[in-house]
C-alpha cells in the first residue's frame, strides 16, 4: 500500500522537492537571451482593416445599407402623404369656417334689417365680394402645381 504524498516529495518517492519552491511575490519579466529588444521589431504583422473585412461581411454591410435606405424613403414618402392630408383637411377646414361665416353674417344682417339693408352695407359685401373674387383670379393664374 502506497503512503500519502506528503508536500516537497516528489511523485515516485524520491524524497525530494516536486518542483523548486515558489516565491508569491510579483517579479519583473525575465529578459530571455536570443530574442528582439527594440520596439522597432515587431512580433505580429500589422493588420489593415480592409484586410479583416471578407467579402460575406461586405454583402451584408451592403444589405444592411439597402435596408436602412429603403426605411428612410419609405419614411419619405409617409411624410409626404401626411403633410398632403393635412394640408387637404386645413384646406376643407377654412373653406367652411369662411362660408360659415359668411351665411352666419348674412342672417344677423337679414334679421336686423329684413329685406331693407342700409346702403352702405350693400356696397361693403359687394366689394368684399369683388375683391375676393380678383384675389381668386391671381392666385389661381399663378399656381404652378397645374
Amino acid at each position: 500500500m502506497e503512503t500519502p504524498k506528503r508536500p516537497g516529495e516528489s511523485r515516485h518517492g524520491q524524497g525530494g522537492p516536486a518542483h523548486p519552491p515558489r516565491s508569491l511575490e510579483v517579479t519583473r519579466p525575465t529578459v530571455v537571451l536570443g530574442t528582439p529588444q527594440s520596439k522597432s521589431e515587431v512580433t505580429r504583422p500589422v493588420i489593415r482593416p480592409d484586410q479583416l473585412v471578407t467579402e460575406g461581411m461586405k454583402a451584408r454591410r451592403r444589405e444592411i445599407e439597402r435596408k436602412k435606405r429603403a426605411a428612410r424613403l419609405e419614411k419619405l414618402i409617409r411624410e409626404e402623404e401626411n403633410a398632403a392630408i393635412k394640408s387637404r383637411m386645413t384646406r376643407f377646414i377654412l373653406w367652411t369656417a369662411v362660408i360659415v361665416l359668411a351665411a352666419w353674417g348674412y342672417f344677423k344682417v337679414q334679421e336686423a334689417h329684413s329685406n331693407q339693408w342700409p346702403i352702405m352695407d350693400v356696397w361693403i359685401v359687394m366689394s368684399i365680394a369683388v375683391f375676393a373674387g380678383i384675389g381668386w383670379i391671381l392666385w389661381y393664374q399663378n399656381k404652378s402645381d397645374l
